[in-house]
Parts: C-alpha cells; sequence; structure tokens
C-alpha cells in the first residue's frame, strides 16, 4: 500500500512469483547487515541499561533512556527484517524450483529453527 501511494505503482510481483535475481554477494551483504544490526542492538542495550542502573537521574537523562530504547527497537526490527529476507533470498541463491509458497515454509521452518537453536545459545551464555 505505501509503495503504491508513493510510486503510482503496485507491487511488481504476485505470491506466486520469485522476488528480483539475487545472488549469493547481495544474500551474504543482507547477512552481514544482519549481523551488524544485531551488534548494534547489543550494544544500545548494553548502553541503556548503564544509563538506568546510574544513580544520576534528570529529566534530560529520562529522555534519553527512552531514546535509547527507540534506538534499540529500531536496530532489533531491522536485524529481525534482515534475516527473514535473508533466508527467503537464500532459498533463492540455491535455485530451488519450486512454488514461492514452498520456499515461504522452508523460510518459516529454517527462522523457527535458528531461533529456536539462538535462544538455547542465549540461555546458557545467561547461565553462566
Amino acid at each position: 500500500v505505501v509503495r503504491r501511494m508513493l510510486t503510482g505503482e503496485p507491487q511488481p510481483f504476485e505470491a506466486i512469483d520469485q522476488p528480483l535475481p539475487v545472488t549469493q554477494t547481495t544474500a551474504n551483504w543482507l547477512l552481514g547487515v544482519s549481523i551488524l544490526t544485531a551488534l548494534l542492538t547489543v550494544v544500545s542495550a548494553m548502553l541503556r541499561h548503564r544509563m538506568k542502573i546510574s544513580k544520576r537521574y534528570s529529566g534530560s537523562s529520562i529522555n534519553v533512556i527512552r531514546f535509547m530504547g527507540v534506538v534499540r527497537n529500531t536496530f532489533s526490527t531491522s536485524m529481525a527484517w534482515c534475516s527473514i529476507y535473508w533466508v527467503e533470498w537464500q532459498i533463492y541463491v540455491l535455485e530451488l524450483d519450486s512454488l514461492r509458497i514452498e520456499c515461504l515454509l522452508i523460510q518459516a521452518l529454517v527462522s523457527t529453527i535458528l531461533s529456536f537453536v539462538l535462544i538455547l545459545v542465549l540461555d546458557f551464555i545467561a547461565d553462566r
């Protein structure tokens, strides 16, 4: 809807069509951006936590803490979208000749498994 409002054209593909041709290089770049935004999420969360536990509060520091929360949420949302599209692009780079819905189901399965493994790793790190 937003794309149509901005450009006057509908989305360039239907749900059954594959996205524009992607290469392994573009998929790798997207993975790099995802990792970068994940690191920025961690850094912004740590900075926000340190600001919150400091004993010196003022009106401006509360606004800075809120702003750091917005920054953290922005980075984490960007990381999530980049990760989702990286999985989808990686499926198309592997040239799986199937319907788009099958590729999206594979994407959902891979994303779920990766998320589960990452939760276990983070829980293991938190317990130490």
